[in-house]
């Protein structure tokens, strides 16, 4: 699915401090979703049911959400400064660990990463599977000097974004002093430079994401909630897109690779971080947080209105499959080895999810299935 306007591909020069002074009052929802279980009212669609879901879900969940990941992103580019400055272990750790609080709250927007239009998207800057290695590392080993122009006029989505940050700081993996030495010296001032080149063109990323949901002609909100139908529909279907290839593809790939003996941490997301379980589960919160509502009604409210019955259904298989995914308790390369019943039973939790998502919600909201995807069911 395409989410992001073209007008906005990123050559922005856009001062962050323009999301910041927009943002700054919304809370900050970092690796955690926005607060839940706000007091509704017996009704809480008195009129206009589908523009109170809609406008409530952008004001709730949407906005938050993205305020908090440009937050995190803030503070992993700090983290990137102290450590390409020092050049040590413990910079080296603090760095990672700014790097997966992002990714985390990456993770839970993916469920409304949406458009109204159908332009290319800005999501693909952010994180995009797989990096190419290869490409990296011939960047790092050519002439041209890295810096902001060449990231954004001359190289693709495969050698930028939170996968390559990830690439940069963890791989080789366990081998910390390794990846320091790499930073080091003569030799590694390019290094150097495409890692903070790559934590700017993410806080560019972000202030354009940003812009296309408040301002000017791409304003989302002011889009959104009067989209009626088709905003739902475009929006039950996001979810369904993001829970097939966040959760269950994600869970899957790793159970086959491990089942065909070919798991090694480079060959699937999250790897040589040991964020993949931490990654299904962030995907998963998006969007139960979409149902929940955060401060007022979610979907699950607004569906409750067709159909009590498969609301509290979709309610409680989110409750179990959060649960599922969140029992794995560790990286799913390692579960796999330890406990694989865990991952298994998550996977086909999940797939129940999906599979409801996919029959039951899409026609008791009269919507159309538009995501097909790997059909579960």
């Amino acid at each position: 699915m395409k989410i992001f306007p073209r007008t906005l591909v990123v050559r922005l020069s856009c001062a962050i401090v323009l999301a910041t002074l927009f943002f700054g009052g919304l809370p900050i929802a970092g690796a955690e979703a926005p607060p839940t279980g706000a007091a509704l009212p017996d009704n809480p669609f008195p009129a206009s049911p589908t523009f109170t879901l809609l406008s409530g879900l952008t004001t709730n969940v949407i906005l938050p959400s993205l305020s908090g990941f440009s937050s995190n992103l803030t503070l992993l580019a700090r983290a990137v400064d102290k450590f390409v400055e020092a050049q040590d272990t413990n910079a080296l750790r603090a760095a990672r660990e700014s790097w997966k609080a992002a990714n985390s709250a990456w993770r839970l927007t993916e469920s409304f990463q949406l458009s109204l239009d159908g332009e290319l998207s800005l999501a693909s800057r952010v994180s995009s599977w797989p990096i190419r290695p290869a490409s990296v590392q011939a960047l790092l080993n050519g002439s041209k000097p890295i810096n902001d122009a060449l990231l954004t006029d001359e190289v693709g989505v495969s050698v930028l974004g939170l996968g390559t940050v990830e690439w940069l700081l963890f791989a080789p993996l366990g081998e910390d002093a390794r990846v320091v030495a790499m930073f080091q010296g003569v030799g590694g001032a390019r290094r150097r430079a495409y890692l903070s080149a790559l934590t700017r063109d993410l806080l560019r990323t972000m202030t354009a994401i940003q812009a296309a949901y408040t301002s000017g002609d791409n304003d989302f909100r002011a889009r959104f909630a009067v989209g009626g139908q088709d905003s739902l529909n475009t929006l039950v279907n996001r979810i369904i897109e993001a829970l097939e290839v966040g959760v269950v593809q994600r869970l899957q790939r790793i159970a086959d690779l491990q089942a065909a003996n070919r798991l090694s941490p480079e060959v699937f997301e999250g790897g040589i971080s040991s964020t993949s379980q931490r990654d299904a589960l962030q995907v998963l919160r998006g969007a139960q947080l979409l149902f929940q509502g955060g401060q007022g009604p979610g979907l699950g409210d607004f569906l409750r209105l067709r159909s009590a019955p498969i609301a509290d259904q979709v309610m409680d298989s989110f409750s179990q499959t959060t649960a599922a995914v969140d029992g794995i308790g560790t990286d799913i390369a390692s579960a796999l080895k330890s406990k694989p019943a865990a991952v298994n039973h998550a996977i086909s939790m999940a797939r129940s999810l999906e599979v409801l998502l996919k029959v039951d919600v899409i026609s008791a909201l009269g919507l159309n299935l538009t995501f097909s995807g790997n059909d579960s069911d």
